[in-house]
């Protein structure tokens, strides 16, 4: 399963990864097809990178787990080795790297961010507790 290679690989929880495409799958494809679902995520992608304009806040989102050009970047920009060639677009269709893609950007939260937190919200928050919501 992709959300454990990935996770294992950026050294973080995997059922953080599956959690967050489980909160993040809408269910749109299951809802109105998923050729209907995918040809959507293209339709956002051209609008996107193409016409450089699309109705919501910072572009579309496209992937299991809702993947902005911009956390896409930032995943690309911090993690090069991971992601040479890669471009945004790939994620449609792309489970594998929309988890990866998650992966990685949960890795890079971490590194940038857990570390500075106050230690008492350690002693509330414990790894572990994102699991009982799945």
């Amino acid at each position: 399963m992709a959300s454990i290679r990935y996770g294992r690989q950026a050294k973080v929880d995997p059922s953080l990864i599956l959690g967050i495409a489980i909160k993040e799958s809408s269910g749109r494809g299951q809802k109105i097809g998923y050729g209907t679902n995918e040809a959507l995520n293209e339709f956002g992608v051209f609008m996107t990178n193409e016409l450089g304009w699309w109705p919501r806040p910072d572009g579309a989102s496209i992937g299991i787990t809702n993947i902005k050009p911009q956390v896409f970047a930032t995943v690309q920009k911090a993690f090069p080795g991971q992601f040479k060639g890669t471009q945004w677009a790939n994620l449609v269709g792309n489970n594998a790297l929309d988890l990866k893609v998650t992966a990685y950007y949960a890795k890079y939260i971490q590194e940038k961010f857990v570390s500075s937190a106050p230690s008492a919200d350690f002693e509330v928050h414990k790894q572990s507790d994102h699991r009982r919501y799945l």
